[in-house]
């Protein structure tokens, strides 16, 4: 009995090292960075500029959001 305990030990033992070892499939390459990233706000560096970043993070939000609701509208009707 232990016998055969020891060998299922090693047997998993050995699926686990070989699974290690094996080569990997490449990982998915990320897509292009869209436009409208580039045209994110700049993160302020001083504190008295986070009242405008506040703003434009604001507005920046709000318009992604209508892009991609327009978006989501042009795919429903199609």
């Amino acid at each position: 009995m232990r016998l055969i305990a020891l060998l299922l030990a090693l047997l998993a033992a050995a699926f686990l090292v070989k699974q290690q070892l094996a080569p990997h499939a490449a990982p998915p390459q990320l897509a292009d960075i869209p436009e409208a990233a580039s045209a994110m706000p700049r993160v302020p560096t001083q504190a008295s500029e986070v009242q405008g970043f506040k703003r434009d993070m604001n507005d920046f939000m709000a318009e992604q959001d209508a892009k991609r609701a327009a978006a989501i509208d042009k795919a429903a009707s199609e």
